[in-house]
């Protein structure tokens, strides 16, 4: 049985989580947007949803991992059994976040 390693985990997940953060903030560096209280709380929200996907495929990865123990197949099987779930709830947040765009009140929007 192999044992994944944490930490190396966790390194490995920061930067596609990460990433998309750093773009959005370099737009709205170049758009001249000051960051606020109200974007923070947006940047807090949309990493949440990256984290979201992550655990489901890391958790997914991890049991693969200790039953067969070949990498390869674990992340073939963590894929094909966890890309429906990561898809369908980045989909819900995604468009349950969109209905914001109507709203009078200008932080949510």
């Amino acid at each position: 049985m192999v044992r994944s390693n944490p930490f190396k985990m966790v390194l490995i997940a920061l930067v596609p989580n990460g990433f998309p953060l750093l773009v959005a903030g370099a737009i709205l560096g170049y758009a001249h947007i000051e960051i606020d209280a109200s974007i923070s709380i947006i940047f807090a929200i949309g990493y949440v949803i990256a984290v979201d996907d992550t655990i489901h495929f890391f958790g997914k990865f991890r049991y693969e991992q200790q039953m067969s123990g070949d990498v390869k197949q674990s992340i073939l099987l963590s894929l094909n059994s966890t890309d429906k779930a990561m898809i369908l709830s980045s989909l819900i947040l995604f468009f349950g976040f969109l209905i914001l765009l109507t709203s009078p009140f200008r932080e949510t929007y």
